[in-house]
């Protein structure tokens, strides 16, 4: 489909509408919120300079009065745009209907209420440029105040190239394809794959580079899609793995310093938790971190041993998480972030995720999500001191699962569907290795 500045297209397509299945997740029973369907809809594929006109309710017992026109309008920048366009998607209306351009409109006449508008297609290289609700998820709403009530979602989509610099092999990383574990030299070469359960995630190099720690799921949680399962230790070849804990919500493993204990993610009575567990599986104790509230997860030991760095929705609902760094047992909590100063319109950020140590402890590396309704996909990878102090941006488009170098000159992380890399002055970015997510920088190798 292609539109000229001359003259726009437009065609029609008419099918019964159906409810989209969720699971009520909290996040998913938020999209729940409008409760009209529609018996038939129309949608048309419309370009820049169409005028949108509502077309006549055909509902029984409807008047032109119960409907409003949504339009979503998506421009894209960049280069490498993306080539096959975007699938629109409004929730309980409407399922997915064909492809809409990187230039260009489509309507969607509703019954008033309120709906969730969601942008599918997004290429890797893609991402939707952070805004006052960013994301590809807007929830929008279709107000009785006129008949031709007209509602805009925007899209502002910016497409770039993948990184294709290098860096040298003096150095490895584990990370994960197609839900197993694999070990990869820095400059991409020698990827070795390590694991092959049921559905392996979250790698953690020791200290000494001799072990990772992972997440292995059972089959029955794979299927469910669940990041859960049980902590796992195996050698640096993928040999002689054990089982550390019994799961089945442990997820997200992180070594002490000393490489005696692990700390990672769990479901304590119903809310997520941090507890530290000893590194031999025949000791059982767990040591809880934080508080009993809210939703706890990412832990990050600090290289001292000293502290563990979290995130918390504490104080609001889950898809709202600050930084916080606790000593051993929670006896001293620091709230780094404040997600809070969004309500002011001060703060780019709905959230903070992924907290990672640099080697020397004086910063952290942290995931933040914009605001968005329910899917945080425009993340930004930023650098902030120990305290919280002197936060900066360094890459954004997706980004995930920040690593450190042993150098703490590079930051590895998962952006495009790839393992991509910057330093952390922001001066150079490369990739590591294509088709992987959740990157970890082995620090040290045996002998070291």
């Amino acid at each position: 489909m292609s539109h000229s500045n001359a003259q726009s297209e437009r065609r029609r397509v008419c099918r019964p509408a159906q409810l989209r299945q969720h699971s009520m997740t909290h996040r998913a029973a938020l999209a729940l919120l409008g409760s009209a369907l529609l018996a038939a809809s129309c949608v048309d594929f419309v370009g820049p300079d169409t005028t949108p006109t509502v077309p006549p309710p055909t509902t029984p017992g409807r008047t032109s009065l119960d409907w409003g026109l949504l339009r979503v309008v998506v421009t894209t920048a960049g280069t490498d745009l993306d080539p096959d366009g975007y699938t629109p998607e409004v929730t309980p209306a409407l399922q997915a209907y064909g492809a809409m351009p990187t230039s260009g409109g489509v309507e969607f006449p509703l019954p008033i209420g309120t709906y969730v508008v969601t942008l599918g297609g997004v290429a890797p290289n893609c991402a939707i440029a952070p805004q006052s609700q960013g994301g590809t998820t807007l929830q929008i709403e279709l107000p009785p105040t006129a008949e031709k009530q007209v509602t805009f979602a925007v899209f502002n989509v910016t497409c770039v190239p993948i990184p294709v610099a290098r860096l040298s092999a003096g150095t490895q990383l584990a990370f994960v394809r197609r839900g197993q574990i694999w070990r990869v030299n820095a400059d991409g070469s020698d990827p070795v794959q390590l694991t092959t359960g049921p559905g392996d995630a979250d790698p953690a190099w020791s200290p000494d580079g001799r072990r990772i720690a992972f997440t292995r799921g059972t089959d029955r949680e794979v299927l469910q899609g669940r990041p859960f399962g049980a902590i796992h230790v195996m050698d640096a070849d993928g040999s002689n793995v054990v089982q550390l804990t019994q799961g089945p919500t442990d997820h997200e493993p992180a070594w002490s310093p000393d490489g005696r204990r692990l700390a990672f993610a769990s479901r304590c009575g119903g809310q997520g938790c941090v507890l530290v567990a000893s590194a031999d599986p025949t000791d059982t104790s767990r040591v809880r971190v934080g508080w009993p509230q809210g939703e706890h997860h990412s832990p990050a030991w600090s290289p001292d041993g000293s502290r563990i760095a979290f995130t918390s929705s504490v104080a609001l609902f889950d898809m709202l998480s600050d930084l916080y760094v606790a000593t051993l047992g929670g006896t001293s909590i620091a709230q780094l972030t404040s997600i809070m100063r969004l309500w002011n319109g001060d703060s780019p950020i709905h959230g903070y995720e992924e907290p990672a140590w640099s080697p020397a402890g004086r910063q952290l590396a942290v995931i933040g999500c914009p605001p968005s309704f329910y899917v945080c996909d425009a993340n930004l990878v930023s650098v902030m001191n120990a305290d919280g102090t002197g936060q900066h941006w360094l890459a954004s488009r997706g980004a995930a699962g920040p690593a450190w170098s042993p150098d703490g000159r590079t930051i590895a992380f998962a952006a495009g569907g790839s393992i991509q890399w910057i330093r952390v002055d922001g001066t150079e970015r490369g990739i590591i290795v294509e088709n992987g997510y959740s990157p970890a920088w082995r620090w040290s190798l045996p002998g070291q």
